[in-house]
């Protein structure tokens, strides 16, 4: 008997390790109350991109557990499209909901450290930018260089302008301050002196931890060592295996817990702009995609919304921190 115990906790252990996911998305939610306040156009919009995502490329094989549950790529793939057909039925909210739950099974975090998430948000960054150097604009902007040029810090880089010269240079930026905010953003469209613009996305990094910086001065930024290269694109902002992010309905989280291209229901204090350009708060729920990962989105009770690139976005976007927000991911049955 102390035997088949042992094997028992032995097996256990092996799912565990091979699956952190499952030490982490581990409860079953039965008939949860399921609202959602945007249209459904925006959420259908999320769910196609990521479709036509997983068909242009080869999904990585990243299987997580989800409770008992092993997720491959094609069982993400039929919850969307179950999730889709769902949606696009002419149904009240609660003959929507009743259905969700009955074709799903819900998963959300409890671990006996929290049950919450905290949520932040961000958004696709506007800039002016030029495709030379100049007295003005003298802030580099770099692609993905060769391995061995990965390896240095943002000092280095910054500071001691290790990578000067070498033909990494994407453009150059004319703010210092904005150009660190884009290595956090992830993304943003920039416009050059002659008018037309460039899509800049996140490439590769240097595979620094990142470390927050508590006040904005130039000497201050070297305190975060990671840095963050980019790529241009046609189209933007993108998020993993360049899929198109939708605002308000795409979310970032530690890929190493939660699966690319799930479908989740978020609850969280969402951040509004009044008509005076001020910030108020109201408790939301709704659906998003998990389509993306960040730098400082690590371990299971952090997401990042996408705001969007409005007028609003920006401040909506760094209103935002809950650190009472609930998630919840469905998985077809």
């Amino acid at each position: 008997m102390k035997f088949l115990i042992c094997v028992f906790i032995f097996i256990k252990y092996l799912t565990v390790s091979a699956y952190p996911s499952a030490l982490y998305v581990n409860k079953k939610v039965d008939n949860l109350i399921l609202r959602d306040d945007l249209d459904k156009a925006s959420l259908i919009t999320a769910i196609d991109r990521q479709l036509k995502n997983f068909s242009a490329h080869t999904i990585p094989p990243n299987y997580l557990h989800l409770g008992d549950t092993l997720l491959t790529p094609q069982i993400i793939k039929d919850s969307l499209q179950t999730f889709k057909v769902l949606l696009q039925q002419n149904k009240s909210i609660a003959e929507l909901s009743s259905d969700i739950n009955k074709a799903f099974t819900v998963y959300t975090v409890d671990t006996q450290i929290s049950q919450h998430v905290t949520f932040t948000g961000f958004y696709h960054m506007q800039l002016n930018g030029s495709l030379t150097k100049t007295d003005e604009y003298r802030y580099p902007i770099y692609e993905c260089p060769q391995n061995n040029f990965k390896k240095f810090t943002r000092k280095e880089i910054d500071n001691n302008g290790v990578l000067h010269g070498l033909g990494f240079e994407i453009l150059w930026l004319n703010d210092p301050f904005e150009r660190f905010d884009l290595h956090i953003q992830g993304s943003g469209t920039v416009v050059l002196e002659n008018g037309k613009t460039i899509q800049l996305n996140y490439a590769c990094s240097n595979d620094y931890p990142f470390k927050s910086v508590s006040k904005k001065t130039e000497e201050n930024l070297f305190a975060n060592p990671r840095y963050i290269f980019f790529q241009k694109t046609l189209d933007g902002p993108l998020g993993t295996n360049l899929t198109h992010l939708t605002a308000h309905r795409s979310i970032a989280t530690d890929k190493t817990i939660f699966p690319l291209g799930g479908i989740v229901f978020i609850s969280f204090n969402k951040p509004m702009t009044t008509s005076e350009g001020k910030i108020i708060y109201e408790r939301t729920e709704r659906f998003v995609i998990d389509q993306t990962a960040g730098n400082a989105i690590k371990g299971p009770y952090r997401a990042d919304l996408y705001f969007g690139e409005d007028d609003n976005a920006q401040q909506q976007a760094r209103a935002l921190y809950d650190r009472n927000g609930q998630i919840y991911y469905l998985v077809k049955n």
